[in-house]
């Protein structure tokens, strides 16, 4: 803060009353104030600010006031979250009827929806809200600077959806890629071990191991060690493979 007093001084040669605007979710360490430089035989530099910690400051009460400033930096200030839409109503019916221009009204509400972000389920309720609330005409004038806002909200949820079902549809495919190689895996050394202890294996026989369900290919891995012929393999298929 220090030096910005001492940059804007220096290039505009005016006086600065210096202050800082601190927007953060949570509430600050108390700042050391005043910052001092001393030596033993006297103080050189006592430089104070003004602190003004958003998240210290009642949103219900800011959004109560005609001033763009207010009603944007009222969403970093504290608020209740369990009020989030009716918040979000206070703010834009204010803003509709605070006499600014339109782009900047349209500045101030991207400002705090930037910062005050619905989901889909808010966006609606807020909809509903200022549409069971207000007359036609009011409405009109806050819908034009909500619409964007409830749009957005609802349009993260179809992005939020979809992502989700990407990486549902990823988890699964993992599932049953790790499953399947498996099953690969248990098959092979099945043939393997079928081919040792039963001469001349037929490729209709294998072909039957192959269709196997991975439970049926376990219980062969055991069931083998007792064969002794193509036989045993083929009263074993003819029992298992239905």
């Amino acid at each position: 803060m220090l030096e910005y007093f001492l940059l804007d001084w220096q290039d505009f040669d005016l006086p600065v009353y210096p202050i800082a605007v601190l927007s953060h979710k949570k509430r600050a360490a108390a700042c050391q104030l005043p910052l001092c430089v001393d030596f033993p035989n006297k103080r050189v530099l006592r430089f104070e600010f003004d602190v003004i910690d958003l998240a210290r400051m009642d949103a219900e009460r800011y959004l109560k006031l005609p001033n763009p400033a207010s009603l944007a930096l009222s969403s970093r200030m504290k608020s209740d979250p369990t009020n989030r839409v009716r918040l979000a109503r206070d703010f834009f019916v204010k803003l509709a009827d605070t006499p600014i221009p339109g782009n900047v009204k349209r500045l101030v509400a991207g400002f705090f929806s930037e910062y005050q972000r619905l989901s889909p389920e808010e966006a609606l309720q807020l909809e509903h809200k200022l549409s069971k609330v207000m007359p036609d005409m009011a409405r009109e004038k806050v819908m034009q600077l909500t619409n964007p806002f409830i749009e957005l909200g609802i349009q993260r949820g179809i992005q939020q959806g979809i992502q989700q079902g990407i990486q549902q549809g990823i988890q699964r495919g993992r599932q049953e890629g790790r499953r399947e190689g498996r099953q690969e895996g248990e098959i092979e050394l099945v043939l393997r071990q079928l081919k040792r202890r039963v001469e001349g294996l037929t490729a209709s026989q294998e072909r039957a191991v192959r269709k196997l369900e991975l439970p049926r290919i376990e219980a062969l891995s055991e069931a083998l060690l007792d064969f002794t012929s193509r036989a045993d393999l083929a009263r074993w298929l003819r029992a298992n493979s239905k």
